[in-house]
């Protein structure tokens, strides 16, 4: 049999679209599938992250696990923007979540011998934290409010005719 370069280019081109679209078992099927692990001390929200931060600066003092401790508390601090941007803050709400984090990111690593310098401005970070949930949880809340008013039919609208 003869076949001319254009029979087997499009025997390679059927060939090969073959293998793409049965793809491979192990393929990940989106990219929201990619295989990473998630801390165990990741927050879930904004409050979340303040009680976690706060649990930290109460426990690093007399922990067995300081530097562990310490490791997560600037993980946590560290996270706080991302975890602000997930939330209906407006970016000058979040801005001030990101300076403080910024600030205290600075002066990382911490060690435990001079974690008590520290803890003022941690302690007040939390408060921001807090403050900043409530103001995000208040925004989705109206957001929700005006959302469900949008949505509800007009009832008893007359007709001009």
């Amino acid at each position: 049999m003869n076949f001319s370069y254009r029979q087997i280019g499009i025997c390679v081109m059927f060939a090969t679209s073959l293998l793409c679209l049965s793809g491979c078992e192990d393929a990940q099927h989106s990219l929201h599938e990619i295989d990473h692990e998630v801390p165990a001390h990741w927050p879930t929200s904004l409050a979340d992250n303040a009680d976690k931060i706060a649990s930290r600066i109460e426990s690093i003092p007399s922990s067995s696990n300081a530097n562990i401790l310490i490791a997560e508390l600037e993980d946590l601090v560290e996270w706080s923007p991302e975890i602000a941007a997930d939330t209906d803050l407006t970016e000058s709400q979040w801005e001030p979540i990101f300076a403080a984090s910024e600030n205290l990111r600075s002066q990382f690593p911490l060690k435990a011998d001079t974690f008590e310098l520290m803890r003022p401005e941690l302690t007040s970070f939390c408060e921001l934290l807090v403050t900043s949930h409530e103001i995000a949880e208040s925004q989705t809340i109206a957001v929700k409010q005006d959302d469900a008013v949008q949505a509800r039919p007009a009832a008893n609208l007359e007709v001009e005719n």
